[in-house]
């Protein structure tokens, strides 16, 4: 929920592919009506972000649909940009 949005984003740095599918999930929900599935969510939201930010989401639900967490590697150009999607993912929720 957007009530809880600042905690989750908060957690970035440590549970980085959560926060990314959650915010994606929260903004999709706030802006069709629909609870998705995280990696219906990330997919939706990376047709929405500007290509910069594609390559985050889609890291994110690739390891939520392939991977344990013991394996999880972000390559560098993705992690950098890991909280400017984030964030620009939250902002689009809360103008919802």
């Amino acid at each position: 929920s957007l009530a809880g949005l600042d905690d989750v984003v908060a957690e970035v740095d440590t549970d980085t592919r959560n926060v990314i599918l959650t915010v994606a999930r929260v903004w999709a929900t706030v802006e069709t009506g629909e609870i998705l599935p995280k990696d219906a969510a990330a997919a939706w939201a990376a047709q929405r972000l500007p290509e910069e930010y594609r390559a985050v989401t889609e890291h994110a639900r690739a390891l939520y649909l392939g991977s344990e967490y013991a394996d999880e590697v972000w390559p560098a150009h993705v992690l950098a940009r890991v909280h400017g999607c984030v964030d620009r993912m939250a902002q689009a929720a809360r103008r919802s």
